[in-house]
């Protein structure tokens, strides 16, 4: 069962993060229909360079990686997710310096990051206790 639980929040972040991304990166482009990305987040999008996009399409690839390698290499899951996360963690850093506080400083955004960091942050600690657990007793 935690196994199915584990794996089913290892999709879900990867799915999101790719949603997410494949939506901004249609805004970015011109595609009709994206209209709806406005105000400070279509001003961040405009501005960021292109090798952004880049490396935000890596750490969307860890992710989903992560959750296909999992439950059968829980180890090699954990080091990609682990990856995945830095790589995201470093865009948001560098994002963060760039953007306009008046959009970080939204109410949904901060509660979007919080909630995205603990999911990542439980995910990746029970990633680490699946991988410990596998090396503690390997299946033969």
């Amino acid at each position: 069962m935690a196994a199915a639980v584990l794996g089913c929040g290892l999709w879900f972040r990867g799915l999101w993060a790719l949603q997410l991304f494949l939506v901004l990166l249609a805004y970015r482009l011109g595609v009709p229909g994206t209209d709806f990305v406005q105000g400070f987040l279509a001003e961040f999008i405009d501005s960021i360079r292109p090798v952004f996009f880049g490396f935000w399409l890596t750490y969307v690839a860890g992710y989903l990686v992560a959750a296909s390698l999992y439950p059968s290499r829980p180890v090699a899951a954990c080091a990609v997710y682990f990856l995945a996360g830095l790589l995201d963690f470093a865009l948001w850093l560098s994002a963060s310096m760039f953007v306009s506080y008046e959009f970080i400083l939204e109410g949904w955004a901060i509660a979007l990051d919080i909630g995205f960091n603990l999911l990542d942050l439980a995910l990746f600690a029970a990633l680490l206790t699946a991988a410990v657990r596998r090396a503690e007793h390997p299946r033969g």
